[in-house]
C-alpha cells in the first residue's frame, strides 16, 4: 500500500478530480493516507484511497510534491518491488515443488 507524503485537496478537472498539495488544516486527504494505484496513464496515475470510493488522479507535475519523487521514479520503484516479489514467490514455489506441479498441469491441459 502506498501513502501520501503531504496533505492534499482535490482539484476537479473535467470528469476527474486530481490531487494537489495543500496547507489547509483539514485536508480531504491528510499526509499518510493510504492508496492503491488503479491505472497508469502517460502523465498521471489514477489512485483509490482506502477511505474513499472515488478514484483520483496524481499528475506528473504534482507527483514530486505529493509522493516525494517524480512520477517515473515512483513507478520504476514499484516495478522493481513487484519484480523482486515475483522472483521471491517463484523461488519459494520451486523450493516447495509447487512449480513442477503447475508445469505438469499446464502440459496436461494442452
Amino acid at each position: 500500500m502506498n501513502k501520501l507524503l503531504k496533505n492534499c485537496s482535490v482539484l476537479p478537472l473535467g470528469g476527474r478530480g486530481f490531487l494537489i498539495p495543500t496547507e489547509r488544516k483539514n485536508p480531504r486527504f491528510p499526509a499518510g493516507s493510504k492508496f492503491e494505484i488503479k491505472k497508469r496513464k502517460a502523465n498521471a496515475i489514477l489512485v483509490k484511497f482506502t477511505n474513499s470510493n472515488s478514484i483520483f488522479g496524481i499528475m506528473e507535475s504534482e507527483a514530486l510534491d505529493i509522493l516525494g519523487v517524480t512520477l517515473s521514479e515512483y513507478l520504476d520503484e514499484i516495478d522493481k518491488r513487484r519484480a523482486h516479489g515475483m522472483s521471491l514467490l517463484a523461488k519459494a514455489m520451486i523450493e516447495e515443488g509447487l512449480m513442477v506441479d503447475v508445469i505438469k498441469v499446464a502440459e496436461n491441459a494442452s
